[in-house]
């Protein structure tokens, strides 16, 4: 028999770890029905305050003026492949229920506002899109993974938080739930 050298041991150990955290970090991002979101209602802080989203184009839109319409807030960035497959659904529940009260806001975490307009000029967004900043993370809380997708209903209450990819079937189910 012939001797393993430690390298080559080193990188069999180094194939499987990655292969396992892959596998993981697939399962979690798009099979994990945990996720499903949750549906013990929490309010915004400071509900007496306006709550301003200044989006790329378009004037400012406060959410407290919207808060009679199912408000879908979606954490997202350019580089994230899962994201990029979500914002088609997006889009289309937007196109399908804005006439029933529904408001779609997109809070990109890329680090430049110019590569987010560069990516909205390329894919047009029906929705607004904003840059997350201190008053939005401090509203909604920590971002741990994107996408993140928190759906408030019309007196601004968080009815589901989601993580990871879902499908557009489970988000217009979620938002009908409210319409």
């Amino acid at each position: 028999m012939s001797k393993v050298g430690s390298k080559h041991v080193v990188n069999i150990l180094l194939v499987v770890m990655l292969t396992v955290s892959s596998v993981g970090f697939i399962y979690f991002t798009f099979f994990d029905s945990s996720n499903t979101g949750f549906v013990s209602v929490q309010s915004l802080p400071n509900e007496s305050e306006s709550f301003l989203i200044k989006p790329l184009s378009g004037s400012a839109l406060d959410l407290k003026t919207i808060s009679s319409k199912v408000i879908v807030v979606n954490f997202w960035a350019t580089w994230c492949g899962p994201c990029l497959i979500e914002i088609p659904a997006l889009i289309s529940l937007q196109n399908t229920y804005s006439h029933d009260d529904l408001q779609i806001i997109g809070v990109s975490v890329d680090d430049s506002i110019d590569i987010v307009k560069r990516f909205s000029t390329k894919s047009p967004f029906n929705y607004p899109i904003t840059m997350n900043s201190y008053t939005i993370s401090k509203k909604f809380g920590q971002i741990y993974s994107i996408p993140t997708t928190f759906v408030l209903d019309n007196d601004l209450n968080i009815i589901h938080k989601l993580q990871g990819y879902h499908q557009k079937s489970t988000l217009e189910s979620l938002i009908l739930s409210l319409l």
